[in-house]
């Protein structure tokens, strides 16, 4: 149980890790650098013509959150392993909330991470030999 906790969250962190990039790639694209100009103009606009644009600031924030869920990850799968299962599935839930908060997609990619934390719930701890 304690090996599948850490390939799972490791996994799961690599995952998290890949669509932060993904998504700092798309931010930095000439799409998302047009649509940040288009922000900016539309601030002066008002706030009818922002719902789209504050998507993408969400978006944009999320990437983020989804660059630290990978230390989380990480950490999650050694506590995990180590036979700490419930700080581990802690830190792995703390993982998906922050994206998943804001922006919703994320959860494609950090599901794993969801199924690394219900499986380090079942996760217990070894005690120790007794002496005799």
């Amino acid at each position: 149980m304690r090996t599948a906790v850490l390939i799972v969250g490791i996994l799961g962190s690599i995952a998290a890790g890949t669509l932060g990039v993904l998504w700092y790639l798309d931010k930095n694209s000439p799409a998302g650098v047009l649509l940040e100009a288009m922000r900016n103009d539309l601030l002066r606009l008002g706030p009818d013509a922002l719902s789209e644009l504050q998507r993408w600031d969400r978006h944009v924030m999320a990437i983020w959150f989804l660059f630290g869920a990978v230390p989380l990850g990480f950490g999650g799968a050694i506590l995990g392993f180590n036979g700490r299962g419930f700080c581990g599935a802690v830190l792995f839930f703390l993982a998906v909330l922050g994206p998943a908060v804001l922006d919703w997609r994320s959860l494609v990619f950090t599901s794993v991470l969801c199924i690394a934390g219900l499986v380090c719930l079942f996760v217990k701890r070894s005690r120790p030999a007794l002496a005799n």
